[in-house]
């Protein structure tokens, strides 16, 4: 079994994962894999220096100097030297039983995609799980779909390979990863929720953050409901998001004016305003008018 850490620049958070990894209780063989998307900081060195490398094997591979999570984890993926592959990022913690939980799933059996639970309590302060919604377990498309999220993700190298790995060419958070798993479902692979392989996560520390990751992963959705029409349960049609964005301000408006929490109302329009930027980025202008007027 192969653990690969898609990474850039995680000096300052990836001895926390390599420590959450050392604690791991396993019967199955496996080794670590740290695929490096052109770090500038001490990443590789701070990975050299750790002792989870004296315990099994520990490889720095390099994932190229152009950022993407898609083209580290296939760069992890093509080095990995296990039959199955579990994947988790390196400003997160696994717990211990996530590693033997993953490989206990797909050990036996036939192809399947496997995903977990992500907690934000330990690794994260309150004001970012103020802000964050609620992290599904696990999401849901439409017509049956389910998927899980790249920070706790395991699945065969070989279907890996018969899925032509994880697209580069997208870049969109929180959708990079789902990409694959759409095509796994289209293809009758089975997905499998675990919740005994749990990662501590780490939400992005500040507010902005926060509110521009929810605006991006808008705009993801977008793409994947392109790419995977059948997949996506939203209603992505520009028309559709201006009007439940001019909902949910107003309904911000009113928890303000009565004192309520305002904060999910407030990503809820974050996350609309990106799907409405990506429908008309990539509309043609026929298409946008059709859209916008469209009732």
């Amino acid at each position: 079994m192969t653990v690969v850490i898609p990474v850039r620049d995680g000096a300052a958070t990836i001895a926390t994962q390599l420590d959450a990894l050392a604690a791991q209780t396993t019967r199955c063989r496996w080794e670590v894999v740290v695929a490096d998307n052109g770090s500038t900081d001490a990443t590789v060195a701070v990975v050299a220096a750790h002792p989870l490398g004296h315990r099994v094997p520990v490889r720095v591979v390099d994932a190229g100097p152009v950022p993407g999570s898609n083209r580290a984890r296939n760069a992890g993926a093509a080095a990995a030297r296990g039959r199955i592959l579990a994947y988790c990022d390196a400003d997160d913690a696994v717990t211990p039983g996530w590693l033997d939980a993953h490989w206990r799933t797909l050990r036996h059996g036939p192809d399947r995609i496997a995903a977990g639970p992500l907690d934000p309590t330990a690794l994260s302060g309150p004001r970012s799980r103020r802000w964050q919604f609620a992290l599904p377990a696990p999401a849901e498309g439409a017509n049956g779909f389910v998927y899980g999220w790249g920070a706790n993700l395991a699945l065969p190298r070989a279907l890996w390979g018969r899925l032509g790995g994880f697209r580069e060419d997208i870049h969109a958070v929180g959708f990079e990863e789902v990409d694959l798993q759409g095509c796994a479902h289209e293809a009758g692979v089975a997905f499998v929720w675990v919740d005994d392989a749990r990662v501590d996560y780490r939400l992005t520390p500040t507010v902005g953050g926060l509110l521009a990751k929810t605006f991006l992963h808008g705009r993801g959705l977008v793409g994947f409901a392109r790419r995977h029409p059948g997949l996506v349960a939203d209603d992505i049609r520009l028309a559709a998001a201006l009007r439940a964005a001019c909902r949910t301000a107003a309904a911000a408006g009113v928890h303000l004016v009565r004192g309520d929490d305002p904060r999910p109302a407030v990503r809820h329009v974050a996350y609309l305003a990106g799907v409405a930027t990506e429908v008309t980025a990539t509309s043609p202008p026929a298409e946008r008018l059709r859209r916008l007027t469209r009732r």
